[in-house]
Formats: structure tokens, C-alpha cells, sequence
């Protein structure tokens, strides 16, 4: 089931049958998963994140990702455990294009839908600020412009 915006009024009914077909889709592929996927839905319907807990092999990363398939959202991962990471490695940077001779900003992963920050435990406090901050704030201002985070956002 995709899910795809239109011109239309939503309507209340059309919604929650939206949702049970996609929950049922997720179930299916991630067993177990029906009632994380209905928080999973609260959430990205009152603008909030989640957090997924649980031992290594549960398929949180799986259930996002369909999550995100399943409504047609950007997903994507950050891992947070290699030492060498940057600030820029998660919001994005200022790159030169050298066909159109000017700097132009390539977005990081804090701008997908859905993201997922895995084992954010394991990271230093000034690492994972960074991206707590923008997704609290909702937007950032990369050197030359101001962007918005999208505001359909489950984490």
C-alpha cells in the first residue's frame, strides 16, 4: 500500500484504513511488530520521535525502513560508532560544483523522514547533540541559508 498525497480532503475513515493496511504490511514483514508500528504512526501523526530500544537482531532497522517504504518517506541511517565522524556527516555540507562554478549545500540524513540513529548510546554527548538539536529545532542554517527539516519526521 502506498500512500500518496493528493488534492483531496483526507478523510477520517480513508486514513485509519491507511494505517491498519500498512501496520498489516509491516506486520508481515517484520513479525512481531504491530504495535511498534502503531507508535510509529502516533508519532509521525503528532509530530514527535520515537525510540527504539532493543538487544542487536530485533530488526529495528528493518521496521523503519518499511515504515518508510510503506508511506513513500526518505529513510535513512546513521551509524554512530565510528570515531572519525563530523558534524557534516550528519546535516551536510557546502560542496563546489564545478559545472555550475558555485557552492551548492548537499543535504545529510537529518533530512530524511525517517531516521535512523543507530547505536547513539555508544557516542559522545557532543556527537550526539548535533542531531538531537536539529531534530528538536526542526531546521539549520548551514553557513549561507536556512533550511527546514521535514516536518512529517518519525526518529
Amino acid at each position: 500500500m502506498n500512500v500518496s498525497v493528493e488534492s483531496e480532503e483526507i478523510r477520517p475513515e480513508r486514513l485509519r484504513d491507511t494505517v491498519h493496511e500498512t501496520i498489516e504490511g509491516i506486520s508481515k514483514k517484520v513479525i512481531g511488530s504491530r504495535r511498534v508500528a502503531r507508535f510509529m504512526f502516533i508519532a509521525l501523526l503528532s509530530g514527535n520521535h520515537i525510540l527504539l530500544e532493543g538487544v542487536p537482531g530485533l530488526a529495528k532497522t528493518m521496521l523503519a525502513s518499511e515504515f518508510a517504504r510503506r508511506l513513500c518517506m526518505d529513510f535513512k541511517r546513521i551509524q554512530f560508532t565510528p570515531p572519525d565522524m563530523l558534524p557534516s556527516d550528519i546535516t551536510g555540507s557546502l560542496v563546489f560544483n564545478l559545472e555550475a562554478r558555485q557552492m551548492e549545500f548537499r543535504k545529510g540524513p537529518v533530512f530524511a523522514n525517517v531516521l535512523l540513529a543507530d547505536e547513539i548510546n555508544r557516542t559522545p554527548p557532543l556527537r550526539c547533540s548535533l542531531p538531537c538539536w536539529r531534530l528538536w529545532r526542526r531546521s539549520m542554517c548551514p553557513l549561507v541559508a536556512r533550511y527546514t527539516l521535514c516536518r512529517n519526521r518519525s526518529s
